[in-house]
């Protein structure tokens, strides 16, 4: 209990309030535990949980390199205000590449981290409530996707046929093909392929490779734990990056580390995400089309479905792994023609149809 009342009174409503507390078992110790020692605390036994490898980075980044603001205050004394001008500093320079300002989306990702760590505090019973609970809302504004055309996507390729590199013809052809992330691209393995089905299952995600180990968790949620089929260009594709795979498996002989990965480096080697990141914008810039990201592939693939091909908004989430197809809705919808006048018109042509019938 706290000294320094004004009057009796107030010392006396504290103490019922602290009476109440406990026996409604919501009494906390007090502690001088700063913000700082207790993520810290709460950041090694995330290793305990069963968390996505990529998940788990992400949060220790956050830690690191933004609520390290938060560092000195003790953790009974986070305040509201104290996070919102964490977040303020963030939106301000929080960019550590650059210098520049955080994204509304990566401040809110950061403050998912953050609630979830005083979740997990109050638990604990190392406070009494979360004073991120609420602080802020998520962002509204969506970002710009980007996305090629099956005629951007088609040039692309052909560079790469030019090239002569059969893994990254290959790769790049089931990644749009399949609208697979790059994680589930990179953790594929041979056995996955039912080459009779001409279908592929995704059972594993390469997150990182640290150090030269690579990490694999499972896919990110239950919806991408699914199988897609192939298309006979894609098999094709696959099929020849094998044979020269077989190649370099002869090649380095005893020194081969076969972890049976369909894309990796010539001697069995895992790849780095981030390398096929920094190796597929090298490429863009080659090939001379629009710049976007390699998970940009993955836009391209909803929308070539969804705008050229005809694919029900059921089909192109079930293909991507989506949760819902209303989140695929909610992500793709205004990049889809608008048919509002065409549909109407097509009713009157229906009705008359009918009539004359």
């Amino acid at each position: 209990m706290r000294a320094g009342f004004a009057t009796k009174g107030e010392a006396e409503a504290e103490k019922a309030k602290l009476q109440d507390d406990k026996a409604e078992g919501k009494f906390v110790e007090p502690s001088r535990l700063t913000v700082a020692l207790y993520l810290e605390s709460w950041r090694k036994g995330l290793e305990l949980e069963d968390l996505r490898p990529n998940t788990r980075e992400e949060w220790d980044g956050y830690v690191r390199n933004h609520l390290s603001r938060l560092g000195p205050i003790r953790l009974q004394q986070l305040s509201v205000q104290h996070i919102l001008d964490c977040y303020a500093e963030l939106r301000r320079s929080g960019n550590q590449r650059t210098g520049g300002g955080l994204s509304p989306k990566s401040v809110w990702n950061v403050h998912l981290c953050l609630s979830r760590a005083l979740k997990d505090a109050v638990k604990r019973r190392l406070l009494a409530d979360n004073p991120a609970r609420g602080a802020i809302r998520p962002p509204k504004d969506k970002p710009d996707i980007q996305f090629w055309t099956s005629v951007e996507f088609t040039r692309f390729l052909a560079w790469n046929v030019g090239r002569g590199d059969l893994h990254d013809v290959a790769l790049y052809q089931l990644a749009v093909q399949t609208g697979m992330r790059r994680g589930e691209l990179l953790g594929l393995r041979w056995s996955d392929i039912d080459w009779e089905a001409r279908t592929l299952t995704i059972r594993q995600s390469l997150s990182v490779r640290r150090q030269g180990v690579a990490r694999y968790g499972p896919p990110k949620t239950r919806s991408s734990r699914r199988t897609i089929d192939l298309s006979g260009e894609s098999a094709a594709a696959l099929t020849v990056w094998g044979w020269f795979q077989d190649r370099h498996r002869r090649e380095w002989a005893e020194l081969y580390q076969d972890s049976g990965l369909v894309f990796c480096h010539e001697n069995g080697v895992a790849h780095d995400p981030r390398h096929v990141d920094r190796r597929f914008l090298k490429h863009v810039a080659g090939a001379g089309v629009k710049r976007i990201r390699f998970h940009d592939l993955r836009h391209s693939s909803a929308v070539i479905g969804l705008r050229e091909l005809g694919e029900w908004p059921d089909e192109v989430s079930k293909r991507l792994g989506h949760e819902s197809v209303g989140f695929t809705l909610d992500t793709y919808s205004h990049l889809l023609p608008q048919r509002g006048k065409e549909i109407a018109s097509e009713f009157d042509r229906l009705v008359e149809k009918r009539r004359a019938a």
